[in-house]
């Protein structure tokens, strides 16, 4: 599974529904790599995919000289059936076990692409080989309930480890504490989140509907999302996003829904029209069960751009430019963690191919001063902005990593640049491997 290209913004709204559901199962705390189902690093055919309800499963990406980008599978590509079991009648999770195995043995993948009906029979890797292609490789998060975390080949552990303490720290100043690996408010009950996850686990007898807390390319948000249970007039309180108008009203994942805006939960289960519609400001109460008690909570929707910003753990820079494909944009490839109060700045991601890693930063490393500025005289907005540049005008930033400090000259390229770098072309909405169609 390949991250999505750079500046694919947003994309925070569907990691946030799909968070802690059917990517991972029980983790182990020794694995540096990503799991599936208790498999530890397993064999890939290195696509990224999107699971839309009853619908093919859309190819967002390939990884870089991976086997499915090697067999011809290409971004945008409709993926019908995997090994023969038809997506649009079986549960993500059942395809997920399709596509991710234990064994390096090859999956079958039906496609359309257009008017084509295709067939690859593409090999598997494990993910880790998949990061070597990159020059890259893993690091368990799991101290901080996270996927493993894709840094530089070059990089040491201890300097991830500053990376975790920094975002634990964030995170404590956000109100949020750890039950059963999932980030939630502080005062859940336990209780409630082993349920949440014992019925948000998969299988036949826990069949279920997760739906998300913003309708697709909607601009207002409660801030939370539900799932429904093979009962479907029972609905729990799924993710409580930080920041947004759910956590502060006092909601919390396992709630369960008793009343949306004073009417029972309908006999199909189907809340989205009561939850996401219209997509505007307004006002919306729920009446849930916690425990045996039935509050009432009263939330009023605000702008997911403004949910997102006002979240300190979310790396910058933010959404707050038009999101659209512009090969043409300039980029340094970082992302960065800001801690307003001391004001202090933390490189979170470092992007392949780009500036940044060619230049030889690392997740972790302390950003002291940008061009001779320091950290402590910049805004998160005014630093947000900065991440985005304007041209090729060189960086200066210095850094602290562990204890010793570093300057590093960063020069921005344009996107097409970074991509075409190792091969890629410009395509209707993103870069796609040179034989794949462009529109």
């Amino acid at each position: 599974m390949k991250r999505q290209p750079w500046l694919v913004a947003l994309a925070v709204l569907v990691a946030f529904a799909l968070n802690g559901q059917a990517q991972e199962a029980r983790k182990d705390s020794r694995c540096d790599a990503p799991q599936y189902f208790g498999m530890c690093d397993p064999y890939v055919p290195g696509t990224m995919v999107s699971f839309p309800p009853k619908r093919p499963i859309i190819v967002v990406d390939t990884w870089h000289d991976g086997p499915a980008e090697r067999a011809g599978v290409c971004p945008g590509d409709m993926i019908v059936a995997v090994n023969g079991v038809v997506a649009a009648e079986n549960t993500m999770d059942r395809m997920l076990h399709e596509i991710v195995s234990a064994k390096r043995s090859p999956v079958v993948l039906a496609v359309k692409r257009g008017d084509q009906n295709l067939e690859f029979r593409v090999g598997r890797v494990r993910e880790s080989t998949l990061a070597k292609l990159s020059c890259q490789k893993f690091f368990s998060a799991r101290s901080i309930g996270r996927h493993a975390v894709e840094v530089p080949a070059s990089e040491k552990r201890t300097e991830f480890n500053s990376y975790i303490d920094f975002l634990e720290r964030l995170e404590q100043r956000e109100g949020l504490t750890r039950i059963e690996g999932l980030d939630v408010p502080a005062g859940t009950p336990p209780e409630q989140v082993k349920r949440l996850l014992r019925y948000s686990s998969g299988g036949p007898e826990n069949s279920r509907e997760a739906q998300q807390f913003a309708p697709s390319g909607g601009k207002y948000s409660f801030g939370f999302s539900v799932l429904v249970l093979k009962n479907p007039t029972e609905v729990l309180i799924d993710r409580v996003y930080p920041q947004s108008p759910a956590f502060r009203a006092g909601l919390l994942p396992g709630d369960r829904v008793l009343e949306i805006g004073g009417r029972e939960i309908p006999a199909s289960g189907d809340v989205k029209a009561l939850i996401l519609e219209p997509d505007q400001e307004r006002s919306l109460s729920l009446e849930v069960d916690r425990a045996g008690e039935r509050p009432t909570v009263e939330l009023r929707s605000e702008l997911i751009e403004r949910i997102v910003a006002a979240d300190s753990r979310r790396d910058l820079p933010l959404p707050s430019r038009p999101l659209h494909f512009d090969p043409s944009i300039y980029i340094l490839g970082i992302r960065v963690l800001y801690s307003p109060d001391p004001r202090e700045a933390m490189v979170s991601q470092v992007e392949w191919p780009s500036p940044a890693f060619d230049a030889g930063l690392h997740v972790g490393d302390s950003i002291l001063a940008i061009n001779g500025v320091p950290i402590s005289g910049i805004s998160r907005e005014e630093l947000s902005n900065l991440l985005v540049p304007e041209g090729a005008l060189p960086w200066a930033l210095q850094i602290s990593r562990l204890g010793k400090k570093k300057t590093f000259t960063v020069i921005p390229v344009t996107y097409r640049q970074a991509e075409e770098s190792i091969g890629r072309k410009p395509a209707r909405y993103q870069f796609v491997p040179q034989g794949c169609p462009a529109s």
